[in-house]
């Protein structure tokens, strides 16, 4: 996982298209030219072999559990 709070984040990302998309949208969302994630909020990038528990714990936000459940019903 790989959290992105600012421009300078997304030069972590390895995927070109990816880090291309994370950054056209932190552009896009930037109010004059300032990207601010008390404001704008923040990205996590969820990388092959990361648990939904291990995300869960590391930011406190259930991130698909209301999505297992939808499609487990």
């Amino acid at each position: 996982m790989i959290v992105l709070s600012n421009p300078q984040a997304v030069a972590a990302i390895s995927w070109p298209a990816i880090r291309c998309f994370v950054s056209e949208r932190m552009t896009l969302m930037a109010e004059d030219g300032h990207y601010d994630p008390d404001e704008q909020g923040f990205f996590l990038l969820i990388e092959p072999g990361d648990r939904a528990e291990t995300v869960q714990a590391d930011t406190g936000f259930v991130w698909c559990g209301n999505l297992q459940q939808h499609f487990f019903e």
